[in-house]
């Protein structure tokens, strides 16, 4: 400011004088005083700067070298994945479904994937039993427990980090993609629908445990977001004890191929009851193991689930509103 107000006093002098000399002198001296600076604030953006203009993409996304970037990153295919939500920009109305996520994500979340969650970075301030339920679900100890606290919450999904406790319920759907462990059963009610980004960096800062060090993952996901559905039913007949196996393959938008299963025993009754989470095939999909042709930012199915009981195969088509509406399904034989 001392610069440029001294030469614009010699500008004007110069315009009445003849000390026009010594004002270039003076506009060649800030120049090159300035110089510097700015050169190094602007000229290494200008390459990043051109391709956005062109609308060229960049060889090497650099956002993805720190945690902010990353979860910068994740949370906009959160918002191209997941639908819009009422009330969102209007106080008069609730919102129509939140994230729930650990508290200091609330307000990223809110800001770039523009998704209303129960708490943010202002903690339990903004209400108590919010905080207490959000917390409640990332740590439940089974499913039944994170569904009534999701419900209460009216919260339709959750989003997960390599960072989370291992005993929870967040650290298990994150680590296991909610199968079955010696833990838990199988997840029959939340899906997982994205994750990233791959190269990405989670936040160390929450990570569990005193001294306890980040390694690197790779070909993981920092984060993952998970969505709660009804689940179709399927019912199907047996001899009592015979256990009921169904299996989907899935394929997540950084490549990962996951087998997902879930189990069931037919009862006193003669019939077993599973809950299946996805849609399989997803629309476009053809048979084996090719990859579907659908939303490369959520997961698919890439072929009807196959069921086994006894010594009987069946297979069973399930689309995405009856997972949804948690509508009875049937199978027939492979």
């Amino acid at each position: 400011a001392l610069v440029l107000s001294a030469l614009s006093r010699r500008i004007v002098a110069a315009l009445g004088g003849p000390a026009v000399a010594a004002t270039l002198a003076s506009v060649a001296l800030a120049l090159a005083l300035l110089a510097p600076p700015v050169f190094g604030a602007f000229v290494p953006r200008l390459a990043s700067s051109v391709r956005a203009v062109v609308g060229s993409p960049p060889a090497v996304d650099r956002g993805l070298g720190s945690a902010a970037g990353s979860l910068t990153r994740f949370l906009e295919v959160v918002r191209a994945s997941t639908p819009d939500t009422t009330g969102f920009f209007d106080t008069s109305k609730q919102p129509g479904y939140g994230i729930v996520s650990h508290a200091n994500f609330g307000h990223a979340i809110q800001n770039v994937a523009r998704r209303p969650t129960p708490t943010d970075p202002f903690w339990a301030f903004i209400g108590v039993e919010n905080w207490e339920a959000a917390f409640g679900l990332l740590n439940a100890q089974s499913e039944d427990r994170a569904v009534e606290l999701a419900s209460r919450l009216r919260a339709r999904y959750v989003l997960t980090t390599s960072n989370a406790a291992p005993g929870s319920f967040e650290g298990w759907l994150h680590r296991s993609d909610g199968r079955r462990t010696r833990r838990h059963p199988s997840t029959a009610r939340f899906r997982l629908v994205t994750e990233g980004p791959l190269g990405g960096h989670g936040f160390d800062a929450f990570r569990v445990g005193a001294g306890d060090k980040p390694t690197p993952d790779a070909g993981r996901a920092p984060y993952k977001l998970f969505e709660l559905v009804e689940g179709a039913v399927l019912e199907l007949s047996g001899k009592e004890g015979e256990e009921v196996v169904a299996t989907a393959d899935l394929r997540t938008p950084i490549g990962r191929e996951i087998a997902f299963e879930t189990r069931a025993v037919v009862d006193a009754r003669g019939v077993a009851r599973l809950r299946l989470p996805y849609p399989a095939p997803a629309p476009g999909a053809s048979s084996g193991r090719a990859t579907p042709k659908a939303s490369p930012k959520r997961v698919v199915a890439s072929s009807p689930w196959r069921i086994h009981v006894g010594d009987r195969s069946l297979e069973v088509r399930v689309t995405e509103d009856e997972v949804r509406a948690g509508r009875v399904v049937g199978a027939s034989d492979r």
